[in-house]
């Protein structure tokens, strides 16, 4: 997927006005215009995506741009002869007709932010912008990917996607929190020596029977009860119908949902484990990713 702005296409669709230009005439008071153009048509040119999508178009860009520059370079004025006019018609038509049939071939989509998130930043930068940076640092490229990838999901509206990329992520960060706060891993060995592990809702309750005894000898806890609060609804979400494919899929409540509660979480425990406390029975290194 790519990136298109619109005014730059409408632009370029302007060009074809200049056909109305007169040959061997003094282009100065347009030479603003034919300079603009030119510089649209070098960077549509010059684009790998373009050339890669669009190269019939891009030929004629490249053409066309040698075409201003004679015409701009003109002295002792901007001008163009009569043959640089008929070139510049043609070539003009040429490049609007080839657009006309590339672009019909390129699938285009309309993308709408979500929950007041711009789709640039949801596809491309989700985790580096809204992980808080002293957080940020001490997340695996596990974590980050899976944060990226529910981003772009919920901007092509792969709802259920969103969920399933976003659990991955906050499951990950809550098998490392749960192992400092408790002092226990968060896998076993079966009877036939398979290697199991505890699943989401198991993790949380570890949690929450730390949390009631640390509350019950009056222990200070940290943020170990916010954590556990802003689980709940995740752990409800990873239980039901995001496991269970029999389920209805994900609705874009659901979606934004685990989108926004998975980053909070992230954010706190890891935040939690940096500023460390009694709560936690080992305590955080740095250089030991969630």
């Amino acid at each position: 997927m790519r990136e298109v702005n619109g005014f730059f296409l409408f632009e370029l669709g302007m060009m074809s006005l200049l056909v109305s230009l007169p040959p061997d005439a003094d282009l100065t008071p347009s030479l603003a215009i034919l300079a603009q153009h030119r510089r649209d048509l070098d960077i549509f040119a010059g684009a790998k995506e373009n050339k890669e999508d669009l190269p019939a178009c891009v030929d004629v860009a490249v053409e066309l741009v040698k075409l201003f520059d004679q015409i701009i370079g003109r002295k002792p004025y901007p001008s163009m002869s009569g043959p640089d006019k008929s070139n510049m018609v043609y070539m003009i038509m040429t490049f609007r007709d080839r657009m006309a049939a590339g672009l019909g071939r390129v699938y285009s989509y309309v993308l709408e932010e979500k929950g007041g998130r711009s789709v640039k930043t949801l596809w491309k930068t989700a985790s580096v912008t809204m992980i808080d940076p002293t957080a940020l640092a001490h997340l695996s490229e596990f974590v980050t990917d899976n944060i990226d990838e529910a981003g772009r999901s919920w901007v092509v509206e792969r709802l259920t996607a969103v969920g399933f990329h976003m659990m991955r992520a906050v499951e990950c960060v809550l098998r490392q929190y749960k192992t400092l706060i408790t002092g226990q891993g968060f896998s076993f060995v079966d009877k036939r020596g398979t290697t199991q592990y505890q699943g989401f809702g198991t993790l949380v309750n570890d949690l929450n029977a730390r949390l009631e005894d640390l509350q019950k000898n009056k222990q200070p806890f940290g943020r170990l009860e916010l954590v556990i609060g802003i689980l709940r609804p995740l752990s409800k979400l990873y239980r039901d119908p995001l496991s269970h494919p029999e389920l209805n899929k994900l609705d874009e409540g659901d979606a934004k949902l685990a989108f926004e509660q998975g980053i909070t979480a992230i954010n706190t425990m890891v935040q939690d484990a940096i500023a460390g406390g009694t709560h936690f029975q080992v305590p955080h290194t740095a250089g030991v990713k969630f």
